[in-house]
């Protein structure tokens, strides 16, 4: 098992290879991967690779990237353990350093939002949307006091 191209000595060439991607990985990385294997398997060898590349949190990187440079704070809502809640969130990290991962309105840091004018709200892609309302409906309520 390796993590990325950078790895790609530990793999034992001599047999025959079977590549499956973390759902999570990009799409991009998981393909320069697939060519490096490819440049290096021994003839008489299978390799097999698998795209098992979520297209759903493909596309939403950018999505998310977007609407996250558009807001002063980014209130990210996921679970802890979601390796696309992980994803998602680095990737509002890398345009809005202002990104702040909680898992509910309990977690909201009411501090961290005084004196902006614009705060985002965005989740995993199994967050429920009930839950994203639930802490903007928590900011609206307590913004006014």
């Amino acid at each position: 098992m390796i993590e990325s191209s950078d790895e790609i000595d530990l793999i034992d060439f001599t047999k025959d290879i079977f590549l499956y991607s973390q759902t999570t990985k990009s799409a991009s990385s998981y393909s320069q991967l697939i060519e490096k294997i490819a440049e290096r398997v021994k003839e008489g060898h299978r390799f097999i690779h698998n795209n098992t590349v979520c297209g759903q949190v493909s596309h939403r990187r950018e999505n998310i990237r977007g609407f996250a440079s558009r807001h002063d704070v980014i209130l990210f809502v996921s679970g802890r353990k979601s390796s696309n809640g992980k994803v998602l969130f680095n990737e509002c990290l890398k345009v809005n350093p202002h990104s702040y991962f909680i898992e509910s309105k309990e977690d909201i840091n009411l501090d961290l939002l005084k004196g902006v004018s614009s705060i985002g709200i965005c989740g995993a892609t199994s967050t429920p949307k009930w839950l994203m309302e639930e802490c903007r409906d928590f900011i609206m309520t307590h913004q006014t006091e």
